[in-house]
């Protein structure tokens, strides 16, 4: 059986003084670090929730940027095409129309040419018409 008397009132005093001293000396100090830490973390977890939208923010606008440029890149692209198949087609009409030029003014060059040297020609060639005559008869023909 319990007995109440000074020995039980006197340890439940000190009961008391130790879990006040220990309150006041271990418990409020491990449980305001256990606070702080927990406040410490929620913030840590606010920021890297923070930090990962932003990322997402800037990854979509990254790839928004880039589809854009690719965007504007083929177009560029197209008309660069464009204008150097123009280019190429006018430079070849005008080319093609300066070889038709030179091409005529060659060809009645060679028909001047060919006018002028045609009488030596007949001459020569009848000259030569004679001489084979001659040897194969054997004397000049009198024209």
């Amino acid at each position: 059986m319990i007995s109440i008397n000074a020995t039980l009132i006197l340890q439940v005093v000190q009961f008391l003084i130790f879990v006040f001293i220990f309150n006041r000396l271990m418990l409020r100090p491990i449980l305001k670090i256990v606070r702080d830490r927990a406040e410490h973390v929620d913030n840590t977890v606010k920021e890297i929730k923070e930090l990962e939208r932003k990322l997402d923010e800037m990854a979509a606008e990254y790839a928004f940027t880039e589809i854009e440029a690719r965007k504007k890149a083929v177009e560029e692209k197209n008309m660069l095409k464009t204008e150097a198949v123009t280019k190429a087609n006018d430079l070849f009409n005008s080319t093609k129309g300066e070889i038709s030029l030179i091409r005529s003014n060659l060809d009645r060059e060679i028909q001047l040419q060919v006018e002028k040297v045609r009488p030596s020609l007949k001459r020569e060639a009848e000259n030569i018409v004679d001489e084979i005559i001659e040897k194969i008869v054997g004397r000049r023909i009198a024209a």
